[in-house]
């Protein structure tokens, strides 16, 4: 009777370790696929209401040239072990980048903060406490005085948005797009880089679209 106890307790022990080695539920149950038809229909929807966002970004923008764009999508699986549990097997954005030269006569600062007060009255947020769009410049942040960026969301972490106010030919805060692993449905990459490289007065507003995520 005790050996039947003792071994009940160890195999209870050895299933609780495997439990949490693997990430819990999330680490046993069948990972989605990028190809999974809930995952293409999601897809498809996400196009048109990444039209309407887009619409709405470019009123708070304000006037002026499109130079470029590219739409791009990209999943990612996510990963539930003993030491990182994201609580999703698969997560998938899309995204649209635009390049925009403004109308002449705009400046770096004020128009990043007639920008962010459009974004804000349409009802995004600020993500985290660093938004440069508003910040005064300082003489140790000159920077300032040609790259503003700022991050957005809404509608939980659904909708989400990046803008960057500058001067500068590829800064830095924009970084490479479209990333690693991501899949272009539209645009043009080479063109949309070019204008990246372009010097002069540009925002770039990337505006993203999470359209699954199974956690």
């Amino acid at each position: 009777m005790l050996l039947a106890v003792a071994l009940v307790v160890a195999l209870a022990v050895v299933a609780l370790l495997v439990w949490a080695v693997s990430g819990g539920w999330d680490g046993l149950r069948p990972a989605a696929g990028a190809d999974d038809r809930r995952v293409v229909d999601a897809r498809q929807r996400a196009g048109a209401e990444l039209d309407d966002l887009l619409a709405r970004t470019q009123r708070s923008l304000g006037r002026g040239t499109v130079l470029a764009t590219v739409r791009y999508d990209r999943c990612e699986q996510g990963q539930n072990n003993w030491k990182v549990h994201d609580g999703y097997t698969l997560r998938c954005e899309l995204t649209e980048a635009v390049v925009q030269r403004p109308d002449a006569g705009e400046e770096v600062t004020p128009l990043a903060r007639r920008v962010a007060a459009a974004l804000t009255a349409d009802g995004w947020t600020a993500t985290g406490g660093g938004d440069e769009m508003t910040l005064p410049a300082q003489p140790n942040r000159s920077f300032l005085e040609r790259t503003r960026a700022g991050s957005y969301h809404r509608d939980g972490q659904r909708h989400r948005l990046a803008v960057v106010v500058t001067t500068d030919a590829d800064s830095p805060f924009v970084g490479p797009q479209p990333t690693g692993g991501s899949a272009v449905v539209g645009g043009d990459v080479t063109a949309y880089r070019e204008a990246l490289a372009t010097p002069g007065l540009k925002v770039v507003a990337q505006t993203t679209v999470r359209y699954f995520e199974d956690g």
